[in-house]
């Protein structure tokens, strides 16, 4: 377990979904299929977390890593703000919550990015959606 580099007060808050919502099925096939990927656990502002690779977030929506980082380089994902850098590398490790991995594969979902196979061009709303997971609440004054 290793300590990683965070922004502080950046928080990812869980998919909501009522009984009677129709993506229901969708968010629970979704955290079916995240539970059967490998976590790592981190210290996170001094807490166990367990966090998600590029690789496994980009295996949830079917597409490649080099695609996301693409992606995130164009705008059209926010970055993440956990990092783990490791001795040789420039930009570190991108890791990622369960909530914000749920998050964009829920917005790729409404949004149609999931159905889109070739190179798309990816709404505006996709990004809004993502940054619902990673928008740092308001501070205190």
């Amino acid at each position: 377990m290793g300590d990683i580099m965070t922004n502080p007060g950046v928080v990812a808050e869980p998919l909501r979904h009522s009984a009677t919502d129709p993506r229901l099925a969708e968010a629970r096939y979704d955290e079916a299929r995240l539970a059967e990927l490998t976590t790592k656990t981190y210290l996170v502002g001094g807490r166990k977390t367990e966090l998600y690779t590029i690789g496994q977030l980009a295996t949830m929506l079917g597409r490649s890593p080099v695609t996301l980082r693409a992606w995130e380089r164009k705008g059209h994902i926010p970055p993440t703000p956990l990092r783990r850098n490791f001795e040789g590398t420039r930009g570190g490790r991108r890791l990622y919550t369960k909530a914000q991995v749920l998050g964009i594969v829920h917005a790729a979902r409404i949004t149609g990015v999931f159905l889109m196979y070739t190179a798309p061009r990816i709404p505006k709303e996709f990004r809004e959606e993502c940054d619902k997971y990673f928008t740092a609440p308001a501070k205190a004054a």
